[in-house]
């Protein structure tokens, strides 16, 4: 290999590096600082945000086989998010709440106005941040894109990502164990309603959701011991383990609906790897390849054991998934979105009234809704009185709120860039089993979405992000 050979590929692997370093620093620090929710953790997120496109640009400087048009293409793919930050900018121009003095008492006042793009947000800094946050999420996920084209390389960002969200929730369940003996009263919590770093137990249980789905796909990609203490020692065994804590946190914190999606994303994950563990002439050679010992001259039964475990499994958790809705559905009281047993959950009855009021909200702005980060300052001028006089500071769906927000208009410009990349993905008909686990983890929160309120937190909006991308690109990648 010539001399400047060393040096370029040198250079590519220091973007390599700074991007894994980006990628690790982003997901602990928000999942560190109450899951991204203070201003602190807002802020160095912005601050290591702005890593990604500098570390594109210099890619295409380093690396001459880089696409030429790369830096263009990332751009492009972060223009729609650029586009919301413009219009969320003129918004701020057009105030709709406004705060007025009366008696040397300072009141806010919603004052209507004609004007098709609003801000009705009290705060000019709260929609920007909430702007610059989102600009930041998909800044770092498509540099993975971009940067990176060996598996090898997102297996590794994924395996440590998936290992930090772990470490978390082994934390969260020793933490909310110690609370509950009496001889530790004195522990301080973040909540009533907290686990683990994370303010909101339904937040902590999607972001878990999202990386129990990365933690099956890295393990898919590792490759199969048949021998007990080789597979307690390999790759697969732990992200095995990751995704077994991380399933754990799941049942303990998360809603019906959740735990439901964990059950079912845990079942179709077991079939996988049944599939790809059943001792065929192709899985034994993928298997045993690149062993030095030679493959067993039993190597059929060697497979029967790991096989029957994955499929008992999958038995296993289908079955609790099917008994779980049925008895969700069966409870009035619940109903897949609340959790009657949790004495701080808000009742279903309540967030169907604030869902009703939100609508006419959107009846009102349906295009270009009444601004970013203004649900909580509008509604309180819109609610009705069986709710109450504390203005509720989501309607708890996101979909809902986003169209409130920003409206159909809004929609539709944050779903460009996402859409854009699952249909190159269709149209490479090129799948892979652990990009489709990935997938499949990122429908279940995107799912989440639209009867609760998951992307209200920094990391499950980061994590989203960051594990779509990567099974994009999981599956176009030209080292495999």
């Amino acid at each position: 290999m010539l001399d400047e050979e060393v040096v370029l590929k040198t250079e590519r692997n220091g973007n390599e590096k700074l991007l894994f370093a980006n990628v690790l620093l982003l997901v602990g620090i928000t999942a560190l600082m109450m899951g991204g929710s203070s201003d602190l953790a807002s802020g160095i997120f912005l601050g290591l945000g702005i890593i990604a496109p500098i570390n594109v640009y210099a890619y295409r400087r380093n690396w001459p086989d880089s696409d030429p048009k790369v830096l263009w293409k990332y751009l492009l793919a972060l223009l729609p998010y650029f586009a919301a930050m413009g219009i969320t900018i003129f918004g701020l121009t057009n105030p709709v709440v406004v705060q007025q003095t009366v008696a040397n008492r300072e009141y806010f006042v919603f004052e209507p106005n004609s004007s098709p793009i609003v801000s009705g947000s009290i705060s000019a800094v709260r929609p920007i941040i909430g702007e610059l946050d989102t600009i930041a999420c998909v800044a770092c996920a498509l540099s993975l894109y971009f940067i990176t084209d060996s598996r090898y390389v997102l297996r590794k960002i994924l395996f440590f990502c998936c290992v930090i969200a772990a470490v978390f929730a082994v934390f969260g369940l020793v933490y909310s164990f110690m609370q509950t003996i009496k001889t530790t009263e004195a522990i301080p919590t973040i909540g009533l309603d907290s686990f683990s770093t994370f303010p909101c137990s339904s937040h902590w249980a999607a972001f878990a959701l999202i990386w129990l789905g990365a933690s099956f796909a890295t393990a898919l990609y590792a490759s199969q011991k048949y021998r007990i203490d080789n597979f307690v020692k390999s790759a697969r065994f732990a992200c095995l383990a990751c995704a077994t804590v991380l399933f754990a946190s799941i049942m303990y914190s998360g809603t019906p609906s959740e735990k439901i999606l964990a059950n079912a994303i845990s079942s179709i994950a077991c079939v996988v790897f049944f599939v790809d563990t059943i001792p065929t002439k192709e899985n034994l050679r993928r298997h045993w390849q690149g062993r030095y010992s030679k493959m067993p001259k039993h190597r059929l039964l060697g497979g029967v054991i790991p096989c029957m475990c994955y499929i008992f499994a999958a038995a296993i958790f289908a079955s609790i998934t099917l008994m779980a809705a049925h008895a969700a559905y069966k409870d009035p009281s619940e109903t897949l979105l609340v959790d009657s047993s949790n004495p701080n959950t808000v009742r279903l009855d309540e967030k169907l009234k604030v869902i009703s009021d939100s609508k006419d909200m959107i009846a009102e702005r349906p295009i270009f809704g009444w601004g970013t980060a203004s649900f909580r300052d509008v509604f309180a001028f819109k609610q009705g009185a069986d709710l109450g006089v504390d203005s509720w500071i989501s309607p708890f769906s996101d979909f809902v709120q986003k169209i409130a927000e920003n409206g159909i208009a809004g929609l539709a410009i944050a779903s460009i860039t996402p859409l854009a990349f699952f249909l190159a993905w269709l149209a490479r008909r090129s799948f892979s089993p652990s990009g489709f686990l990935m997938l499949l983890s990122i429908l279940s929160v995107l799912l989440l979405g639209f009867i609760d309120n998951p992307f209200r937190c920094l990391s499950v909006d980061l994590s989203f992000w960051i594990v779509m991308m990567c099974a994009f690109r999981w599956d176009n990648a030209k080292v495999k």
